[in-house]
């Protein structure tokens, strides 16, 4: 079920209004059954972000990795954080008696994505050229303001207040931090040894 162009694109706006917190944002949205499994394209659109952190990830190693080890590890794990966080949604809209919003929230979530990566990324990007002063991390700036943006879509497509949705969040980051660290001890196995 992949979204025709006009779909994408409201639904990038839409994404893009909501950075900037606007909730009228969440009218660009397909708010629907059919929009929900759509919104899953944002997995699409924002995976060439991911190949560049996964090869970020590869240089930063200090232990020597096998390439192939990595990319399969870490693409399953990329494959499994788009359907892993909707399930833990579910139970916390049931929960939180919101289960009337998990389709606007997933759809929102989903397609926040693409936004999320186009800061995240360059600032990752700026952080591997070495050329900043030590201990200067855009990356680490770009991190809390993502971090944020997912909480006022957390607030704006579920409808609950401020401290509400910072537990939502803090829900989608140790989801999100089970599932690397499961991927990273994978990857650790596999190492390779000295001679």
């Amino acid at each position: 079920m992949k979204p025709d162009l006009r779909e994408i694109g409201l639904s990038v706006q839409g994404a893009w209004r909501l950075l900037r917190f606007d909730a009228a944002g969440m009218s660009g949205f397909n708010i629907s059954v059919e929009g929900f499994w759509r919104s899953f394209f944002a997995a699409v659109l924002v995976a060439p972000a991911f190949v560049i952190l996964m090869f970020i990830d590869i240089m930063d190693r200090e232990a020597p990795v096998a390439l192939f080890r990595v990319v399969v590890i870490e693409s399953a794990a990329y494959v499994i954080g788009w359907g892993l966080y909707p399930v833990v949604a579910l139970g916390l809209t049931a929960i939180l008696a919101r289960t009337k919003n998990f389709v606007a929230f997933i759809i929102a979530y989903n397609w926040s994505s693409v936004p999320q990566m186009a800061i995240y990324v360059p600032a990752v990007l700026v952080d591997a050229t070495g050329f900043l002063p030590e201990g200067m991390k855009f990356s680490l700036a770009a991190y809390v303001a993502v971090t944020v943006y997912k909480w006022f879509v957390a607030r704006t497509a579920l409808q609950v207040g401020g401290g509400t949705a910072i537990g939502v969040t803090i829900m989608e980051i140790l989801t999100g931090m089970f599932i690397w660290l499961s991927a990273d001890r994978l990857i650790g196995m596999g190492q390779m040894q000295p001679l």
